[in-house]
Order: C-alpha cells, then sequence, then structure tokens
C-alpha cells in the first residue's frame, strides 16, 4: 500500500451541471463537486497528483471532447489512473449505462450520450497498473457488471444498477459526492494513515446509509482495493494533540497534582447533559421508518424552473423563460409586467430574441419553433423544424437553427419557409449566432472548428480549425476579427476570423473554465480552476489586469458594457468590478441564488435568475435592489377603444400598438 506516484499518475474528472433538454434538470452541485474534488486531489500534502496532471470539464456539450481527454490522459498514465464522473446517468437500448453530457437528449443516446463501455475501452488500453472508476449518476451500479472481467480495476458508484442518485435541493453537493468530499477533506476518525478506495467505501457505505441516502457499490479486482487516493487528514492531526496528556504530569507537588483532576469530575460530568441528546431519537420512533424518509424528500423534480434572462438591445424589456412553459416579459423603466407567453413543451436552452429585440424564438419538444412578438405578447409564427440551438438576426426577420445531423437552417421568421442550408460541419453544432451587422453567420462545433457563412449567399467565408469542444472555453468577437480557444497545455491561443491563421499565444497556465471577450474586442478575460481572474491585452498577449487572490475564488464570471464584469464565489456574493484596476463597485448579497446573470446592454441594470425560480433587478448605478411586479397589466379597455378609433379613420394598426390608448379619453 503506498501513494501513487504523482509523475505516473492522472486524474480526470468530467461533471454535467447544465443541460439543454427540458426532461433532464440542471445539477447545481455537480459544479460544486468538481472543484472542490480538483483541490484535494491536488493538494500538495494530503493529495496524489500535481495540478499539472489533473484535467476537469465542466459541462461538455458533446461526449467527442470527454472522449478525447480520457483518451489522451490514458495513455499518459503508467502508474494509476481515476477517473470521476458525476451528472444524469441514462440506461440505453441495450440496457449500457450512459453518461450524460450538456447536449444529451434522451430520444438519441447513442450520439448524445457517453456509454461506460467506452470509457471502459480506453482504460483497458491504458498502461496504468491501477484504475479507479468513481461514478455518481443514476444505475451507476451497473458499471460493476461491464467492468466485473478486467483485472486491475477499482468501481465505486453512487447506487445500484435500478436506483437513482440523490442530489438534495439547497445542498452544496450531491449526495455521494459531498460526503466523499467531507471524508477527503476532514479525514476518517482512527483511521490509517494512508485512505484506500476501499476503506472509503466501507466508510461511504455506513455514512450514506445511516441518512437514508443510497448505498454505494463497488467492485475490486486483482489489488485494486489497495489503491491509496490521499492521506488521512485526522491521522495528520493526532500527533498535535498527543503531547498535551503528559504536560499535565510535570507539576512538583502531589496536592496541586491531585487538586487538578478535581476538575476533571466536571468535565466528564458534562456528558450528563448529552442523554437528552440520545434520548431525541426515542420520540421519532413511533412515527416509524416511512415518516423518517419523509423528512429527506425524493421528488421526481428536485430543482425548480431555472430562469434564462434576455434584455433587448434598447435595454427597456426584460425576458426571462424557463422551463415549466412559461415566458414573463417585463418593462424596466416601470418593472411592470408586460405579458405571461404560455410557451408549453418550452426547453429554455434555446430561447433568443431578435428583431430589434421585438421577436422572440422558442424551441419545443415537438419539434417546432414559436415566435412570439413580445410587444403584443402574441405569437407571430410557428416553424414546423427542431432546433438544437437557434439564433435571431438583429434586424431582419431571420432566424438560424442548428439541426441533428450538423445543418444550420435559415429561416423566414414571418411566413415559415425556409431559406438556405449551410453545410460543413462534421459533428454536433454547440453555438450559432449573427454579427452584429448581421451580413454573417458563425457557429462553433464538436469537430473544433469555427465557421463563417455569408447571410446574403450561404456562401462559406472562412474555416477556423484547432479549437476546443467546449463552448465555454471559446471567446469571439467578430467585429475586432479574432477567435480564442484554450489548448490541451493550458495557452489560450487567438486566431484571426478573416484568414484562419494564428494570431497569437498566451501563456496563461493552469486549467482554463471560461473564456470572455470584452465588449470591444480589445481584452480577453481568462477565469481558471483556482478562482483567479486575468484580462490580457489581444494586441500585446500581455495581462492587463491581475486580480489579487481572494479567500472565497470565483467560480463564474460575467463580462458587462464598457470594463464592466462581474464576479460570483461560491455561494457567497455577487462583485461587480470595474475600472482599470477591476475596483468593487458593488456587492449584491444573493450569490447563494444566482443561477443566471445578464447585463443591460446600456449597463444600468442587472438581472439574476435564482434557483428559486424568482427574477431579481438591481440598478448598478447605486446597487439597490429593484423589485419586478409579477402580475401582467390588462388591457382589456384599451382594445375596445383602438376599435372605436378605427371607426373614426385612425386605421394605422402599427401607429395604435406603438404608443397605446392610454393618455386618450373617449
Amino acid at each position: 500500500m503506498r501513494l501513487p506516484d504523482p509523475r505516473r499518475s492522472n486524474v480526470v474528472i468530467i461533471g454535467t451541471s447544465r443541460y439543454r433538454a427540458a426532461d433532464l434538470p440542471d445539477l447545481p452541485g455537480v459544479w460544486n463537486n468538481v472543484n472542490q474534488l480538483k483541490t484535494l486531489f491536488t493538494d500538495p500534502r494530503h493529495g496524489i497528483v500535481p495540478d499539472t496532471r489533473c484535467r476537469t470539464i465542466l459541462d461538455p456539450i458533446g461526449m467527442v471532447e470527454v472522449y478525447r481527454v480520457l483518451q489522451e490522459q490514458s495513455k499518459a498514465a503508467t502508474d494509476t489512473l481515476l477517473f470521476y464522473f458525476a451528472g444524469h446517468g441514462e440506461i440505453d437500448d441495450r440496457s449500457g449505462l450512459c453518461l450524460s453530457m450538456t447536449d444529451t437528449d434522451r430520444d438519441a443516446l447513442a450520439v448524445s450520450a457517453l456509454r461506460f463501455e467506452s470509457v471502459r475501452e480506453l482504460l483497458n488500453k491504458s498502461p496504468a497498473q491501477h484504475r479507479i472508476v468513481i461514478l455518481d449518476c443514476c444505475f451507476s451500479g451497473r458499471a460493476l457488471h461491464t467492468a466485473a472481467a478486467d483485472d486491475g480495476i477499482y468501481v465505486l458508484t453512487a447506487t445500484s444498477e435500478t436506483v437513482k442518485a440523490e442530489a438534495p435541493v439547497g445542498q452544496t453537493y450531491t449526495a455521494f459526492s459531498g460526503e466523499l468530499i467531507r471524508l477527503l477533506r476532514d479525514g476518517v476518525d482512527g483511521g490509517p494513515e494512508m485512505l484506500t478506495i476501499d476503506t472509503v467505501y466501507r466508510r461511504l457505505r455506513d455514512v450514506l446509509s445511516a441518512k437514508d441516502f443510497p448505498k454505494p457499490a463497488n467492485l475490486a479486482t486483482g489489488s485494486a482495493a489497495d489503491i491509496v487516493i490521499g492521506r488521512n487528514r485526522w491521522a495528520a492531526r493526532k500527533p498535535a494533540a498527543s503531547p498535551a496528556r503528559p504536560a499535565a504530569v510535570n507539576p512538583v507537588p502531589l496536592k496541586s497534582a491531585v487538586s487538578k483532576p478535581v476538575p476533571l469530575k466536571s468535565a466528564v460530568s458534562k456528558p450528563v447533559p448529552l442523554k437528552p441528546a440520545v434520548s431525541k431519537p426515542v420520540p421519532l420512533k413511533p412515527a416509524g421508518a416511512p415518516r423518517a424518509r419523509t423528512t429527506n424528500p425524493k421528488p421526481a423534480p428536485k430543482y425548480g424552473a431555472l430562469p434564462r434572462l434576455m434584455f433587448s438591445p434598447d435595454s427597456g424589456t426584460l425576458v426571462a423563460a424557463g422551463p415549466g412553459g412559461l415566458i414573463r416579459v417585463w418593462d424596466v423603466a416601470n418593472r411592470r409586467m408586460r405579458h405571461r407567453l404560455p410557451c408549453t413543451m418550452l426547453s429554455s436552452a434555446h430561447c433568443v430574441l431578435g428583431l430589434h429585440g421585438t421577436a422572440l424564438a422558442v424551441t419545443g419538444r415537438d419539434d417546432a419553433i414559436s415566435v412570439w412578438n413580445v410587444t403584443d405578447g402574441r405569437q407571430r409564427s410557428r416553424i414546423d423544424a427542431s432546433g438544437n440551438a437557434v439564433a435571431c438576426h438583429p434586424t431582419r426577420p431571420l432566424l438560424a437553427a442548428v439541426t441533428r445531423d450538423f445543418r444550420i437552417n435559415l429561416w423566414n421568421l414571418r411566413g415559415g419557409e425556409r431559406i438556405r442550408t449551410l453545410s460543413g460541419h462534421t459533428g454536433a453544432v454547440s453555438r450559432v449566432s449573427f454579427s452584429p451587422d448581421g451580413t454573417k453567420v458563425l457557429s462553433t462545433g464538436q469537430d473544433g472548428t469555427l465557421r463563417i457563412w455569408e447571410v446574403s449567399t450561404g456562401r462559406r467565408r472562412t474555416v477556423v480549425e484547432g479549437l476546443g469542444a467546449s463552448p465555454r472555453r471559446i471567446a469571439v468577437h467578430a467585429e475586432a476579427g479574432w477567435v480564442a480557444s484554450t489548448l490541451p497545455d493550458g495557452r489560450i491561443r487567438l486566431f484571426s476570423l478573416a484568414s484562419g491563421n494564428r494570431m497569437n499565444d498566451l501563456p496563461t497556465g493552469g486549467d482554463i473554465v471560461e473564456l470572455h471577450s470584452t465588449h470591444d474586442g480589445r481584452a480577453l478575460a481568462v477565469l481558471d480552476s483556482t478562482g483567479r481572474i486575468r484580462l490580457y491585452d489581444v494586441t500585446t498577449g500581455r495581462a492587463c489586469l491581475r486580480l489579487p487572490a481572494d479567500p472565497d475564488p470565483a467560480n463564474r464570471i460575467l463580462i458587462g458594457p464598457g470594463r464592466m464584469f462581474a464576479t460570483v464565489a461560491g455561494t457567497g456574493p455577487i462583485q461587480i468590478r470595474g475600472g482599470r484596476d477591476g475596483e468593487v463597485l458593488h456587492v449584491l448579497r444573493d450569490g447563494g441564488n444566482a443561477r443566471y446573470l445578464r447585463f443591460a446592454p446600456d449597463g444600468r441594470h442587472l438581472a439574476l435568475g435564482g434557483r428559486d425560480s424568482s427574477v431579481r433587478l438591481y440598478d448598478l448605478r447605486d446597487g439597490r435592489y429593484l423589485p419586478l411586479r409579477e402580475k401582467p397589466v390588462a388591457q382589456p379597455v384599451q382594445q375596445k377603444r383602438a376599435r372605436v378609433l378605427e371607426t373614426a379613420g385612425l386605421n394605422d394598426r402599427s401607429w395604435l400598438t406603438r404608443w397605446g390608448i392610454g393618455p386618450i379619453e373617449l
């Protein structure tokens, strides 16, 4: 029994916390799982590998990215290889376990999810002497049967093959990974100096069973049960407390020495008040086991509707769309709700504004795209086509929709007819958008390319190759003419959109979590896995801003107008920063509830979508919270007046719709 050789061992941590499909709820705790486990496994004193040999992927769009990273890391490991996954687990038509990605579709698991059989094949090809698999997902016990014939492998799963994993609402971590993190962080009381994977399994089994969570399962072949995954932190603290005992024997006067134990009797008597604490479970016995389970509910929808937020280009309209078939539209100036749009079968991941902020396109599970008029709350049209991702033209009635066969269709918003098809991607298209001037269509895909087409002709203009597959690690600025992408070695490479050639490399180091372009396109904001935030000048490649270390490191960043940006640190407050030195302008005490953030284009407001389905609006001039009204304004009288005015000769419906009839009295 020994620690893995840090120079010949690799750790791969994968977590999917966000999902596009409406029937796959988001898992907020997975984000914290991934970040905390990386910190523990790479701890210099108690971990097993250095930071450079631990790869993390948060919210992978497709299985190709995960497969390539695991393939690369498995080939490079010769001592120990550890693979961890947290997210939804699905069962395919072969009764095999599938690991879900952000774009996983339950009706197309073969092409949108990573089968565990593929993971097992990569692990078997690895030259590593020891292999560990830790799965925190539903039905994860099915992996035990898949790997039963392999040698030198240890599989630890959150549940058995027929049980769903738990992710309690409001908890920082998921149930299984939360106990694993506490075990590695706090250690095992009375345990050995080294924590083997089998010791961890036995401890997790006892703790999770006592809390009425699903029991974990395991599989060990060969000597895999003796693989060490960390040092016992409790054992490391134990020698520090032991010198206190002989100190009490040192005093020479025996009487004082005898008198000292007298207070210890009161110390012994302290456990007496603990007896009522032991007796507390007694009243629970008559309630029975079923009532005890009700204190730990397992509702089918574990998470509430998480609103997506959009501002119109003029910052006058706020749109919040979430799962559950409801879109809410507010007037930002008076904070009154204009409409509630009953969009059934809504998939909130694909909901966009266009046409000067008046048209709202919504994709649904019924293979149709609904187009709504945000001004009057009426449905404009219905396009009979599915869209894995959509984008609206900023000024023209055009819609770009991604298909499952890696193509992009352009549609007429008003008539609903297809105008043309853009082909070229060889993998799933992750993101599509129009350029700000509306002359080009830009798209990135899992084939690692960015492609640019002309809107008027459909002709392909540029192909940029060598990009990453995760859209959160790609930043594009169409007006400035560059795209940035992370590289496997930690660098960031900038490419020209005009030629597709390399412009510059930024030697950042570390594992990059997010890339963002500033609004003027002159700088690139970088957030790494340690919570550090830096801004790089795109022209020179030098860091123009480095934020000082914070005791609560950031895990999300949002770029606003000018040089304003927001940082979110776990469950801590949201910090609004600005200026050339990144000084804190405002602190919003709502970070623990934050799920989505959106700056208004004019920089005056910030909208927050909460985990509790709430929508909050803040004034960034003074940091005030502005409550939004939840009841739409009724306008039956205005419609009657409109008909009366039409009979009087005012037949311009656009005029009536634009200006309203409120101030006019008949």
